[in-house]
């Protein structure tokens, strides 16, 4: 796959950060004929304690080749899995299949939002927001906030608490453990594919954004803050420095992940940066049927207040 994309997700090097940094088995998959490799696929497998789950590929879809193969090549591959002793298939990319449903997936609309950069430095593209997110831009500059990598482990063990805060804040699971922080700054930061910015006040870190870089993109996995110091603006100072930042690489979007279709909180704070919506679509296929009914429920309790407490209480036990 890396001789045919350029884009970070189907690399060997992300799929090295899905196993050192989230625990998750590499899996490739590839259709070969007398003329050669029709169609790929680089996803990881996420194991659990009843169910073993493929994700192509984290975050977005990881299948590549021409798109007249790729529904033969999604129906080969089934049996394969039942095989491999996969119990679910889920794939998440911009835009629409119109195909997946006669493949027995089912369909989770949701979407992300894309900040085009082509043409700007960092004063046009400052002077092209909104007044009051210019305002609050500079409010941070005079608050005396400043921007910097993360680089330590300490570093790292910080940006965690602040996830957790944050995730607890919104009565959310944290799904993510801290060896997918160590993977950014460890591995890709070195290579000029990563970074976690770290806001700070008065030598204190109040806020953190990670992102990393595929093709002509910059992709921001995760941002969170202390609530605490909210008013002095420190999510604007971050995502200015990971524009600017964007920019100085000579990438030309910066592509806010996705969110849920009823999020409009999320969705206003992303469309503020001049962020245009794009559809984002999630396959999922059951290939067994019970176990599945049981990790829905699973999903269930952990969005639940109780679950999600449990949940975070897991994560740092495995830290």
């Amino acid at each position: 796959m890396t001789s045919h994309s350029g884009l970070l997700f189907h690399q060997s090097l992300w799929q090295r950060a899905l196993r050192e940094g989230f625990g998750y088995e590499p899996f490739y998959c590839w259709q070969e004929s007398e003329s050669g490799i029709g169609c790929t696929m680089a996803s990881a497998a996420v194991k659990l304690p009843f169910l073993r789950l493929l994700y192509s590929s984290v975050p977005y879809g990881g299948i590549l080749g021409a798109a007249d193969h790729q529904e033969q090549f999604i129906r080969d591959l089934l049996p394969v899995f039942n095989e491999r002793g996969i119990h679910g298939f889920r794939i998440v990319e911009p835009g629409q299949r119109d195909n997946m449903s006669t493949l027995g997936f089912t369909r989770e609309q949701g979407v992300r939002h894309v900040v085009n950069l082509a043409g700007h430095d960092e004063h046009s593209f400052l002077e092209s927001l909104r007044k009051s997110v210019r305002r609050d831009v500079r409010k941070s500059e005079r608050e005396g906030i400043t921007v910097e990598e993360a680089r330590s482990e300490g570093d790292i063990a910080i940006v965690y608490e602040l996830y957790e805060q944050t995730m607890a804040r919104n009565r959310a699971a944290a799904k993510y453990p801290i060896g997918r922080f160590r993977a950014v700054v460890n591995l890709l930061a070195p290579r000029g594919l990563g970074a976690i910015f770290l806001a700070k006040y008065q030598g204190r870190t109040i806020a953190a954004t990670t992102v990393v870089c595929s093709k002509d993109e910059v992709h921001t996995l995760q941002i969170s803050h202390d609530h605490d110091y909210r008013l002095l603006c420190p999510n604007e100072a971050l995502i200015f420095a990971a524009l600017k930042w964007t920019m100085a690489s000579g990438r030309v979007r910066f592509d806010f992940m996705g969110s849920p279709l009823e999020d409009a909180a999320l969705q206003r704070f992303k469309e503020k940066w001049n962020a245009q919506p794009e559809p984002l679509t999630t396959y999922s296929k059951s290939l067994a049927p019970v176990r599945s009914r049981c990790w829905d429920a699973v999903r269930w309790a952990v969005n639940t207040p109780a679950g999600a407490r449990m949940a975070r209480w897991w994560q740092r036990k495995k830290k």
